[in-house]
């Protein structure tokens, strides 16, 4: 019998320590500016609490996007000012320098005008799971704006916000969007760098751009549709090409039917007119069987383990030349700790979820997730090669009224919003919200969702659709 034998513990101590003796990982750089400053958000100016601070950053004078005014979704790094990302987990954290995405805004001669409101971590589509109380729709208050991108569309309805990023890992951009009454748009899968963004699931994570034109939005995807070089969403995608860009006479349009039938009535009356409107541009428009629903839960498998990993500071990009943002992590990770009991419930169903996975069977749920994520992306990769577009209502029902809920309906209604949304951030297709008809008196969303790269394509539907000068 062989006797078990210690490793040599100071060869396991040279292994534990080899990380020690590399530079440290690179903080966020902060962008040359003119002017950066932020001051408290005042209830006056915003009576939709779409606001966390109103600021003032600058960075070039002139560029492609000088003139507009930015709004920020709380969860993106802004250097020198606070980010909360809408939760009790980040009181005091307050970036060193800016995300890729704000260094390219600057850089283009925009200005950040104000740090929108967001659900707790991003972790529902509600719009009501703020630390500092929900997001009022400016089409009727006693209604959610929806998440987790709420202030963001909310914001576009004050005075001196011409355009709005967020975020979207299931719908977070284009619910709000739909609800608001304003496009939203989830570009292609990497195509905008997500570095210096607080991060979900990685698979799963997205830059979102809201507006009222699709005219702005492809003036401003056009500035920030850049390869940074240590973001690990952006491998192999496709980079923005006006090649993909056509007039919508003698384009073709399928319909998912099942998301239809799963729309509350009101919302598929509006889907069908919003179709209407699409076929009088000379767009084919059929209906197809293909159920994103009939893969499964896969976004939820893979958002439970890869979310839970992110905020206990153990998400990784393992086979990947990824840099993390490692000044955020740490700061999540103490939170989140420090304050879980302060955390909404969404976020603390989803903590007690991975938790037990954890203890029965860790991986096996993310594992199960990722492979059929890859059946779903190949089945719309081979719609959507026989197809220009896939058609869906944006939001499966109308905003919910502002209304106190127990911590189950709360989580629950949440994430229902996002039944529509969710499977394009399972493939990593474009996909935009464009306001058309109204629902229950209601703005409600047509879903447009194109191949990878297409991104300005389903921008050219939209205008024709808004009747917008193409010149705009």
């Amino acid at each position: 019998m062989v006797s078990a034998v210690e490793p040599p513990a100071a060869v396991v101590a040279d292994l534990v320590a080899a990380g020690e003796h590399l530079p440290a990982v690179p903080a966020l750089a902060l962008t040359p500016t003119v002017e950066r400053e932020a001051r408290a958000g005042a209830r006056s100016d915003d009576p939709w609490n779409a606001v966390r601070r109103w600021i003032s950053v600058r960075g070039a004078r002139t560029g492609a996007l000088s003139g507009l005014r930015v709004s920020v979704k709380d969860s993106v790094a802004i250097g020198g000012v606070p980010l909360t990302c809408g939760s009790a987990a980040l009181p005091d954290f307050i970036p060193s320098g800016d995300a890729s995405v704000v260094r390219e805004l600057l850089d283009a001669g925009a200005e950040l005008v104000a740090v929108t409101t967001m659900d707790d971590l991003a972790f529902s589509g509600g719009g009501d799971s703020c630390v500092d109380g929900p997001v009022l729709n400016p089409h009727d208050p006693t209604r959610s704006a929806g998440g987790s991108s709420g202030g963001a569309a909310a914001s576009l309805h004050l005075d001196g916000v011409d355009v709005a990023i967020g975020t979207d890992q299931g719908g977070s951009s284009r619910v709000p969007a739909s609800w608001c009454g304003v496009l939203g748009l989830k570009p292609t899968r990497g195509l905008v760098p997500y570095t210096g963004v607080v991060p979900g699931e990685p698979s799963l994570d997205h830059i979102g751009l809201l507006a009222r034109t699709a005219g702005v939005l492809r003036r401003v995807l056009g500035a920030i549709a850049v390869d940074d070089g240590t973001d690990l969403r952006q491998r192999g995608v496709p980079r923005l090409s006006e090649s993909t860009s056509a007039g919508p006479v003698g384009a073709r349009a399928v319909v998912l039917r099942a998301l239809v039938d799963r729309s509350a009535p009101e919302v598929a009356a509006a889907f069908r007119r919003d179709c209407d409107a699409v076929r009088a541009l000379g767009v084919s428009v059929v209906e197809t069987d293909l159920d994103p629903d009939a893969f499964g839960p896969v976004a939820t498998g893979l958002f439970v383990e890869g979310l839970a990993a992110t905020l206990a500071g153990t998400a990784s990009g393992f086979g990947h030349r990824h840099v993390e943002w490692r000044e955020l992590t740490r700061a999540l990770e103490d939170g989140v700790r420090r304050h879980e009991e302060r955390l909404s419930p969404a976020v603390r169903v989803t903590l007690a979820a991975a938790r037990t996975l954890a203890r029965t069977r860790p991986g096996e749920a993310y594992s199960r997730a990722a492979a059929q994520a890859g059946a779903m992306t190949a089945a719309f990769t081979a719609l959507l090669a026989e197809f220009d577009f896939v058609l869906t209502p944006t939001t499966p029902f109308p905003p919910f009224p502002v209304v106190a809920a127990g911590p189950e309906e709360q989580v629950r209604r949440g994430w229902a919003v996002l039944g529509n949304t969710g499977f394009a951030n399972v493939t990593g297709q474009p996909a935009l919200s464009v306001p058309l008809s109204l629902a229950d008196q209601m703005p409600s969303g047509l879903q447009i969702v194109g191949a990878h790269g297409t991104d300005l394509r389903l921008l050219d539907l939209a205008a024709a659709l808004l009747e917008e000068d193409p010149r705009d």
